[in-house]
Order: C-alpha cells, then sequence, then structure tokens
C-alpha cells in the first residue's frame, strides 16, 4: 500500500446529504486502518461539530479543523498547534461585514459566539447539529485571539464582502469561500494544506504518501500538496481542474472509490495516473 495517510474534507465530500457515510465507505476506512494506515478528516468545522463522524469513521489520527487553523487531538482537549487573528484588523473585518448586514460567528476557544442569531446562521447551526453564545460585545472576544471568523449571508453579499476585504491591504487574515454563502477569516498562512505538511511531518509520512480529498475552493491547498489530490464527482469545477484524480462517485461514495484504489494498489504513485 503507497499511500500511508488520507485525509477527507467533511461537506460535500465525506458526507452524503442526509449526514451520513455509506458503509462500503466504512467498510473501506476499516480495511484502510488495519493495513496501518492514517485516516483524518480536514475541515472548516470545529471540534464539537466532527466528533461524532470522526469516531463513526475511526479516524487514527489528529484531526484538521478551522480550515488548517486547528490540529487536534480526537480525545481529550489539547491543541498540537493552535493559529490566532490579529484583533486590530480582526475588529477592521467585522466593522466592514457589519456594514453590510452581514451574519457574523466568531471562534473563540472551541466555542462560537454571535451578536445575533440571524435565520442563516440558524441553519448553519442545525446543520452542523453546533450551537453558539450570543453575546453584546464582541470587542472582548477579539482581543483574547480569535481562532475563525465566519461570516454568512446570501451570495450576492458574501461576493461583496469579500470584494471588500481584497481591496483592503493585510498582513494577517487569509479569506476563504468554502461555500458560496460563506466568507471565512483565518490568520494568515492558515490552510488545509499547510495544515496537512504539518500532520504528515508529526505522523513521519511524506506529502507523497499522502492523499487528500475535496469539494470545494477551501480544498484546493490541501490537494495541491497531497501526493494526491482528489475532487469527488460533485466537486466545484474550478477545484476539479487542479485534481490529479476526479471520482466517478460522489460524496462518500466517491471516498469509497479512492479507498478501494489504494487498497488494490491501483492508485499510482507521484501522481501517474
Amino acid at each position: 500500500m503507497h499511500y500511508r495517510l488520507v485525509a477527507s474534507d467533511v461537506d460535500g465530500t465525506l458526507i452524503d446529504e442526509d449526514g451520513t457515510v455509506n458503509r462500503n465507505t466504512l467498510e473501506l476506512m476499516k480495511r484502510f486502518r488495519e493495513q496501518g494506515g492514517y485516516l483524518t478528516i480536514a475541515t472548516g468545522r470545529m471540534k464539537e461539530a466532527v466528533v461524532p463522524l470522526a469516531r463513526t469513521i475511526g479516524v487514527n489520527a489528529p484531526l484538521i479543523l478551522y480550515n488548517g487553523g486547528v490540529i487536534t487531538e480526537l480525545e481529550g482537549s489539547r491543541h498540537l498547534v493552535e493559529s490566532f487573528l490579529d484583533s486590530k484588523e480582526a475588529m477592521a473585518s467585522i466593522m466592514l461585514a457589519e456594514a453590510m448586514g452581514v451574519g457574523i460567528l466568531l471562534y473563540h476557544q472551541g466555542n462560537a459566539y454571535t451578536q445575533q442569531k440571524t435565520t442563516l446562521i440558524c441553519q448553519h447551526n442545525e446543520k452542523e447539529k453546533v450551537s453558539c453564545q450570543v453575546v453584546d460585545m464582541i470587542e472582548p472576544l477579539v482581543k483574547k485571539g480569535l481562532t475563525k471568523i465566519l461570516y454568512i449571508a446570501d451570495e450576492h453579499i458574501i461576493d461583496k464582502l469579500h470584494e471588500a476585504h481584497c481591496s483592503i491591504k493585510a498582513d494577517s487574515w487569509n479569506l476563504i469561500r468554502s461555500e458560496t454563502t460563506y466568507l471565512e477569516l483565518l490568520p494568515q498562512g492558515v490552510s488545509k494544506g499547510n495544515a496537512l505538511r504539518m500532520l504528515g511531518e508529526m505522523l513521519q509520512v511524506s506529502m507523497k504518501e499522502t492523499v487528500a480529498l475535496g469539494d470545494e475552493r477551501n480544498d484546493l491547498s490541501m490537494i495541491q500538496v497531497a501526493g494526491v489530490g482528489v475532487a469527488v464527482q460533485n466537486a466545484n469545477p474550478k477545484l476539479k481542474a487542479c485534481a490529479d484524480v476526479v471520482t466517478r462517485e460522489q460524496r462518500s461514495s466517491g471516498v469509497g472509490e479512492i479507498l478501494q484504489r489504494i487498497l488494490q494498489g491501483e492508485l499510482l504513485i507521484n501522481n501517474e495516473e
């Protein structure tokens, strides 16, 4: 088995529309682990939102959370890597979003906070099966250090917010579009790709021995650094264009397809597809 580490995105990749992973893929994951492989997830979600899934699929390597802002162990609360936004530039970003009436979620020490639960924020929380705390003042949280800010609004508003951020010279943030209605503000240098490199070093696994799977633009850095970068069939066309492999199947069936090829020695090393 050429590949020792498989990292999969969650939404749109590992889980189907009903939020589950199909049985065949779960069985292939078990076989991959039994043959000595490391299995993990790389997601924009917070830990609370992925622990049940991680246990179900049998993750046996640290988790990549917040689109690379945190690398943490599944059990326990110890973070192996954690990055924070610059407080002044985070406040400048928040002021832009507030002026546009955008929903704002702030992430601090594993919890989510907002000043107002908009309809879209409530839908986000329901989808990810998480909760957020309503606070009167956000500046004290910002000063303590935020892992991530998530802006949620209709797509055309998020497009405008993205453009407004791009017009500002900021040295400490990285912008991510994980969904059409989301804009995420991360610390500079944070990405799934950089986190995957760090995780590989921790596990003593080279990037040539790594497979990464995704479906959206926030997965691009990860599929570019991995030995084989995979876009599932339902992926954003821009991601498909950059992937080494595009699966025939969608979502969790596509993940299973790649695991089957790894186990059968049919996923060639060094991207020789």
